[in-house]
């Protein structure tokens, strides 16, 4: 007699024989332990009335609704910083606006004449004026993670998009496995804001890499993959003024 193929959850690495209920779509899979895990995380974002809005959205068959819903206009978003920044006004006006626009643009119909493209955001000023903070409070007001990248002289490519890793998992169909970085997780994979800390510092390798995300483009190709540009995707670019680097940066 065959032995039964054990299935295991892609979170929590148990196997079929140790939960009760397991569910798979290819080659992943979720038991339900994790499952309730992943729903409690979605209400802790996004609020209680995340699961009857998006089960709205695809009732009509229209992804965007969400989205929509809970898109907010400046004077709210200025509101809304107004409760964990003090001061820097005409910053978190100037910001409102921008964010506003960004999602503006992605939730606006298609057209085959005119593509209106993504926006990122830079915000200059000197160390302890709030710029990481703010890009923080923004991240609060989207309900959404952020990642944070700190950029030094050291920084390589595979800080921002990945690298391979040794396998060790029981289940492991190849000696190594590729982990992506923060900045392809906000990309794509997660789809979220990031923060990309003393852009002044980049290299040129870096510029180079970061220029990718930052272009507008709908996708990137990493290790052979193509990866396709989350919705949700923004990014908050800092730096320090009166250093000289960025120029290379989009």
């Amino acid at each position: 007699m065959s032995k039964k193929k054990v299935e295991r959850c892609s979170f929590c690495g148990r196997g079929s024989d140790q939960v009760d209920i397991i569910m798979g779509a290819g080659d992943a899979y979720l038991c339900a332990d994790c499952a309730l895990t992943v729903s409690q995380y979605v209400q802790d974002i996004f609020g209680e009335d995340a699961v009857k809005i998006h089960k709205g959205a695809a009732g009509r068959g229209d992804a965007k609704g969400a989205q929509e819903k809970l898109l907010m206009t400046p004077k709210e978003i200025t509101a809304f910083l107004d409760q964990y920044v003090i001061g820097q006004d005409d910053a978190k006006k100037f910001l409102s606006v921008a964010v506003y626009n960004h999602y503006k643009r992605i939730n606006s119909p298609k057209s085959d004449e005119l593509e209106l493209e993504k926006s990122n955001v830079l915000i200059v000023g000197p160390t302890g004026t709030g710029k990481t903070w703010i890009s923080m409070a923004m991240a609060c007001q989207a309900k959404a993670h952020r990642e944070d990248i700190q950029i030094s002289a050291g920084t390589q490519e595979e800080d921002l998009e990945g690298k391979y890793i040794v396998d060790d998992r029981p289940d492991a169909k190849a000696p190594y496995r590729f982990v992506e970085g923060p900045l392809l997780r906000a990309y794509s994979t997660i789809g979220c804001p990031v923060t990309i800390q003393e852009v002044n510092n980049a290299t040129p390798g870096i510029a180079s890499c970061l220029n990718k995300y930052l272009d507008g483009t709908s996708q990137v190709t990493v290790n052979g993959k193509v990866y396709h540009r989350h919705p949700n995707f923004v990014a908050y670019l800092t730096m320090n003024p009166g250093y000289e680097g960025t120029e290379t940066l989009n």
